[in-house]
């Protein structure tokens, strides 16, 4: 507003920090869950990647923060660690802890957790959640993250009988199995002279 005694301005509220609703005063602890590749070979290992950020406009955190991972049951948790990080591992559970504080839009060192996928299990784990908690934190919509793990299991044949007939210039094959798992057809070769054809 314009008058004779000068300029004066409006602001609203959010717009200084420490001023405006509760969550803009406060600090938003989030926590996202990653892994790579997509796929693991089955009897493989994987390595979870849990990242810990402050999504709040202005505050630091303060106090502990605490993580916990959930691994699924067809994984073995073998290890975790991070940088500024104290981790333990029990059972399929990993609880990792600081205190330092993490100032707004900032995020901590990664914590790696290592795991073995368990042989012959299911294609598809997906009960892999990570969660966050403490630092003063009062908004709880983005303290849990999930991540699926896929298995890339290798094909599997049980022939039941083979046969090969030669016909003039041609051989005939035929065969029959008993059990196949994941197996999306059958690719014949030939080799003339020690050349695969």
């Amino acid at each position: 507003q314009h008058d004779a005694a000068g300029l004066t301005l409006f602001v609203a509220p959010g717009q200084i920090p420490g001023v405006g609703s509760a969550s803009a005063c406060a600090p938003d602890p989030s926590i996202a869950l990653t892994h790579p590749p997509a796929t693991v070979a089955s009897g493989g290992t994987v390595t979870f990647l849990a990242t810990v950020s402050n999504a709040g406009p202005f505050i630091a955190t303060s106090g502990t923060i605490t993580v916990t991972i959930t691994i699924d049951p067809g994984l073995v948790p073998t290890a975790a660690n991070g940088t500024g990080w104290t981790c333990s591992v029990l059972g399929q559970t990993v609880t990792c802890n600081r205190s330092d504080s993490l100032t707004a839009h900032q995020s901590y060192p990664a914590i790696s957790i290592g795991a073995t996928a368990v042989a012959g299990g299911p294609t598809l784990l997906s009960n892999n959640t990570a969660t966050v908690g403490g630092g003063g934190d009062i908004n709880t919509a983005n303290n849990t993250a999930t991540d699926a793990v896929g298995i890339s299991a290798p094909t599997l044949a049980r022939l039941r009988s083979f046969q090969a007939v030669r016909f003039a210039d041609a051989v005939y094959l035929s065969w029959q199995t008993s059990f196949e798992s994941r197996n999306l057809g059958f690719r014949l070769y030939r080799e003339v002279g020690g050349v695969r054809q």
